[in-house]
């Protein structure tokens, strides 16, 4: 496992990011909450993607009570829901009513039926399901990329292991499993980072102008904290292997007519 260095400070060297645009998936609580705010903090309109419409603004109003400066940027809600396509879809074409640009996304991948497979015979099936989602989004990044490059635009897609962090989903994962796993947890949780540290590496992926410049780099990167590039798995480097997850989820979308 990956820890972050106690001394992190690249989200410092973000640029102003005012009149820019980001989209944050699952940003009302843990990465997805304080990578809003190191984005709002710089000048961003930031939309915290979220289907809990009193969560969501129970989480702008701490933003807002910790304050947004020195940018001042702005954060509002959008109703948001990734287990259901339609619903996304939805969201996708409210978004579009109100903004014409969007420079940064923050996305979660989410997964069903062969996906969702419930690794009861691991000694931890909730931090299996955990891990093959996680394996999922470097696939699915790596595919994306390969059609962006392929179309010639201009876009860069980046997978991330924030590393140990210390978050209410980490602890229910930790929770829900067995009594080794459980003991293992509270061994190595104290050099686990909060959400607000760990966020940092995701602000920095998205607005920081070193990406942009060597984005021969970047493209499909695969980064571990803090903001270090690196490779993933072998497996998690398959071409092949991205495309058929890539026309797995086009068949699943359409079966809901999407």
């Amino acid at each position: 496992m990956v820890f972050f260095t106690r001394h992190f400070t690249r989200v410092e060297d973000l640029p102003d990011l005012t009149g820019k645009v980001a989209l944050v998936t699952g940003g009302n609580a843990n990465l997805g909450l304080y990578t809003i705010q190191h984005l709002a903090r710089k000048g961003a309109t930031v939309y915290m993607g979220a289907r809990d419409e009193d969560r969501a603004k129970e989480a702008i109003d701490l933003l807002q009570s910790e304050g947004l400066g020195p940018g001042n940027g702005e954060v509002r809600w959008l109703d948001l829901d990734l287990g259901d396509p339609l619903k996304t879809r939805k969201a996708g074409e409210e978004f579009l009513k109100l903004e014409s640009r969007l420079d940064i996304l923050d996305a979660k991948f989410e997964s069903r039926d062969d996906f969702n497979r419930q690794f009861d015979e691991m000694w931890s099936p909730a931090l299996a399901r955990y891990a093959l989602s996680k394996f999922c989004n470097v696939l699915f990044t790596n595919e994306l990329q390969r059609q962006f490059d392929e179309e010639s635009v201009p876009i860069i897609v980046m997978a991330i292991n924030p590393g140990g962090i210390d978050t209410d989903r980490t602890r229910t994962l930790f929770r829900d499993s067995n009594i080794l796993i459980r003991a293992i947890y509270y061994v190595v949780i104290r050099s686990f980072h909060k959400a607000p540290t760990a966020a940092k590496t995701i602000a920095f992926i998205a607005a920081s102008p070193e990406v942009r410049s060597k984005d021969g780099i970047y493209r499909g990167a695969y980064l571990e904290p803090p903001g270090v590039l690196s490779k993933s798995s072998k497996v998690a480097q398959d071409l092949g292997l991205a495309k058929q997850l890539w026309v797995l989820t086009e068949e699943v979308v359409k079966t809901v007519e999407v």
